[in-house]
């Protein structure tokens, strides 16, 4: 039937990873990104999980990890704004901002 939602009784169960068996997930992530077939299967006796929630957790783990790397990436170049500005500048209680390098003052410009 065109537009009709699917119950939830029409997917498969949702995997449930104990601390544990994430535990000994992100020690074997951090010893290889992309696990060999073997490893997916020793894991998988280890961790009495199928092989292919192994690999779906890998995949799902790497993409966030790479997310947050581009992340990080990008909020280093955002270095100047209201709260990052560089060290070399130093500011007064007045108002007045002053350049440690060249000595220029620059008057806030804040209004409320």
């Amino acid at each position: 039937m065109k537009g009709h939602l699917s119950t939830r009784s029409n997917r498969p169960t949702r995997t449930i990873i104990t601390a544990e068996q994430r535990a000994l997930l992100n020690a074997a992530i951090e010893k290889v990104h992309y696990p060999s077939d073997d490893t997916i299967e020793s894991l998988s006796n280890d961790l009495q999980i199928s092989p292919s929630q192994i690999r779906i957790w890998f995949c799902i783990e790497s993409t966030t990890t790479n997310a947050e790397k581009r992340e990080r990436k990008y909020s280093q170049k955002l270095t100047i704004g209201a709260t990052n500005i560089p060290a070399t500048f130093s500011s007064s209680a007045s108002g007045v901002s002053e350049c440690n390098t060249c000595s220029s003052a620059m008057q806030s410009t804040t209004t409320i």
